[in-house]
């Protein structure tokens, strides 16, 4: 019979085995991925602190060389400063002209000596034997005489030879008295070669530069000739400047974003040694081991997805092939057995492939077995003379069987029509109210009735079944009412007659000798 509508479904869940699957993975090799991540962040710490050393070793080394040769000139001024030459009151400066020649070929440069008070030369080994000198000395040599000790002056221009040079002047002291100065010329070259003497990497470059921030030095040759006397970009100044040591990026004068470290040089207030690498550069010395870690990371990821791809898929192939069959079974449309459905390698979906095929085949069974019942229920419904119909809880018509058809319906099959819409005028008659009873009350009831739309009188029985539905048998007791009709209307004449004619009639039952006799 039928059965009651059935709900539209539910939308199914948006999440997948596969997604479920891979977040699995994904869980597992979170730890894994964490460390890392971490491991990662770690290598990229150590590799910029490591990078950051390195540089900012290397300016304190050269720092340290700069101090180193700056002292070097001072001690041979002052070994010079302390000559006989110049004492008493008439030094004898041919003599200490030809000393000063001596050791300034020695260390190769030129000195010279200038009188205290006027800073005019009086000796200066750069000129020639017997040349005229009388040039006046920088002004920053006056703080030698003012202080007693010696200096070293920024980057200025040689009284003499016009050039860029720096003097490291050294007082001459005699009897509490300072009555000259000897200065030792530094030339930018030599402290370029200096700086150069350094292995620096590629793109990479030395600058030291004065207590005004004008550039004195650079390792590289094009910076020397391009940048000496040049003061040090904004950028670079506004890190360093008050500062002893440090490390930053800024543009340099070439406009290039550079990692520049820094370091004072000890001896010589102001002064700095800076050192500058490209950025790129810089940044490869750390980003090699964390992009290696990072790879190895992503490769770990990638590894894992996969793994989870294919697990999923020995997984989901046989899934999607019981759901499909599962589709299969619940529309009707058949296919294969899931035994004939390929084994799954993986042990609990090859248990429920077996699983669906046992079940099929004990819903196969009972179906058999279900069949055969309703076949011999329906031979036995054919069988009997009366009208069989059923009827569910919504008075549909479950099963009708011939002998009701040809008397209800002129043989027409009325399975799955509502019973009264098809016989409304039967509503609220005693058919109507015996069946609503037997529904209702689950008790066996009778009704008989003409029924005027079909000129035909039915009694009808209807019994309760155990799904909810009743079962109605009926017969046409139309031809059994005429006859009894009839024999009443024949009795009556009878009795008629006999008064009338003052008879009188008996009925003997010759088998049994029993006699009846009428009133006359």
């Amino acid at each position: 019979m039928p059965s009651a509508a059935v709900a539209p479904s539910a939308p199914l869940p948006r999440t997948r085995l596969g997604h479920l699957m891979l977040a699995l993975v994904l869980v597992v090799l979170l730890p894994a991925i964490g460390v890392g991540v971490y491991a990662t962040w770690r290598a990229a710490t150590a590799g910029i602190d490591a990078a950051q050393l390195r540089l900012s070793d290397t300016a304190t080394a050269l720092a340290l060389a700069v101090d180193r040769e700056i002292a070097g000139y001072r001690s041979a001024a002052l070994a010079l400063a302390a000559s006989r030459t110049l004492d008493g009151p008439r030094p004898d400066l041919t003599a200490f002209e030809a000393e000063a020649r001596r050791l300034a070929g020695s260390i190769g440069t030129s000195m010279a000596l200038l009188d205290a008070g006027t800073m005019r030369q009086l000796v200066n080994t750069r000129l020639p034997e017997g040349a005229p000198t009388g040039a006046v000395a920088a002004d920053e040599f006056q703080a030698v005489v003012r202080t007693g000790r010696p200096v070293v002056t920024n980057l200025v221009r040689g009284a003499a030879s016009g050039e860029p040079v720096v003097g490291v002047a050294v007082p001459v002291l005699r009897d509490g008295r300072i009555p000259f100065v000897l200065a030792v010329r530094v030339a930018p070259d030599d402290l370029h070669r200096l700086l150069a003497a350094q292995t620096l990497r590629a793109g990479t470059f030395a600058s030291l530069v004065d207590a005004r921030s004008v550039i004195v030095a650079r390792s590289d040759a094009a910076g020397q000739e391009s940048f000496v006397g040049r003061e040090a970009s904004a950028a670079v100044r506004r890190h360093s400047d008050g500062e002893t040591a440090g490390i930053f990026r800024a543009p340099t004068l070439d406009g290039v974003e550079r990692v520049i470290a820094f370091r004072a040089v000890p001896q010589i207030p102001g002064w700095r040694v800076y050192l500058a690498e490209p950025v790129a550069a810089f940044d490869a010395a750390w980003r090699g081991p964390a992009a290696a870690l990072a790879a190895g990371g992503a490769t770990t990821l990638i590894l894992g997805g996969l793994l989870a791809f294919f697990a999923a898929r020995r997984v989901l192939v046989p899934i999607a092939a019981l759901g499909r069959h599962a589709d299969a079974l619940a529309s009707g449309s058949g296919g294969v057995s899931a035994r004939a459905l390929s084994q799954s390698p993986v042990r609990e979906l090859e248990l429920l492939r077996r699983g669906f095929a046992q079940a099929e085949e004990a819903v196969e069974t009972r179906g058999r077995a279900l069949r055969d019942s309703e076949a011999r229920l329906r031979a036995a419904v054919e069988s009997t003379s009366d009208g069989v119909f059923a009827l569910t809880p919504a008075w549909r018509v479950t099963l009708m069987n011939r002998n009701a058809m040809t008397l209800l319906a002129g043989g027409r099959d009325l399975t799955g029509q509502d019973l009264w819409s098809a016989f409304p005028e039967a509503v609220g008659g005693p058919f109507w109210q015996a069946y609503q009873r037997c529904m209702a009350q689950r008790v066996p009831t009778e009704a008989e009735q003409r029924y005027a739309p079909l000129d035909r009188t039915f009694h009808a029985r209807a019994f309760p079944t155990d799904d909810g539905a009743i079962v109605v048998f009926f017969r046409d007791v139309t031809q059994q009412h005429a006859v009894a009709d009839r024999i009443v209307r024949s009795e009556l004449r009878l009795s008629i007659a006999e008064r009338a004619g003052g008879l009188g009639s008996f009925v003997w039952e010759v088998a049994t000798g029993r006699a009846e006799y009428s009133a006359g």
